[in-house]
């Protein structure tokens, strides 16, 4: 799943469903949660995760720059990337050398 790739240090690219509350979206200590509407699907990377009080976040990074968010990245309630509005997910891995 999600947290197994990102746990062995791979990001993870995902599509989501976005609404107001995400174009708004301020950092801070609000967490991303799954859109009451819907704009549309917008992509996104997944860095990590954390469990705060039994729960699971996830730490990603938008493509709007650093005028979004906490400078262009976010935390995520696990259920939102895991909704059925979610989909498409790409592990990335570099090889070669």
């Amino acid at each position: 799943g999600v947290g197994q790739a990102i746990s062995q240090g791979f990001p993870v690219i995902c599509g989501v469903e976005v609404d107001q509350a995400f174009e708004d979206y301020a950092g801070g200590a609000k967490l991303l949660t799954a859109p009451k509407g819907s704009f549309g699907g917008h992509m996104l990377c997944l860095l990590g995760y954390r469990t705060v009080a039994g729960r699971r976040q996830v730490r990603g990074v938008n493509s709007w720059g650093n005028g979004w968010g906490d400078r262009g990245f976010f935390w995520a309630d696990e259920a939102w990337v895991t909704d059925v509005g979610a989909g498409d997910f790409y592990v990335l891995v570099v090889t070669g050398g």
